[in-house]
């Protein structure tokens, strides 16, 4: 490698430590609702979270997911972490598993971002894919 190379590999990743120091942590603690779209599908379904922060930028809780199209509900148990994004992901008490990854305004209190859900082994379909967007209440 040349020493430009070198110098300028050493200087994005100090400009990315950098970046990564700025993170203020944000306090999940709270009741979250929102919604969620698949773009193959019309469906919609309505979200609710409730979160607390335990050492941040770490934090837990429940969401609750209601399919729109036939009322099914489901109950995950999520494990979230703040870094440059958002990331949730836990298994759902129908044994499927859900990981969701957004970003945060922490000026509005919305994360908005992309999920994949992993259906249960037992109905032998592919994970889904789509957006969501999770408001926290006041």
């Amino acid at each position: 490698m040349s020493r430009r190379t070198v110098i300028a590999v050493l200087a994005g990743s100090l400009m990315g430590v950098a970046a990564y120091a700025t993170i203020v942590p944000y306090d999940f603690t709270g009741h979250w609702t929102g919604t969620a779209h698949r773009p193959d599908k019309p469906d919609v379904a309505m979200l609710a979270a409730d979160l607390t922060t335990t050492t941040p930028p770490a934090f837990t809780g429940t969401l609750t997911v209601v399919l729109t199209d036939n009322l099914e509900t489901f109950h995950c148990a999520m494990d979230g972490v703040q870094r440059r994004r958002v990331v949730m992901t836990g298994p759902c008490d129908n044994t499927a598993h859900l990981t969701v990854r957004g970003s945060l305004d922490s000026t509005s209190g919305t994360i908005a971002g992309k999920f994949v859900y992993k259906p249960p082994p037992s109905m032998h379909k592919p994970p889904r894919h789509g957006s969501f967007t999770l408001t926290k209440q006041s």
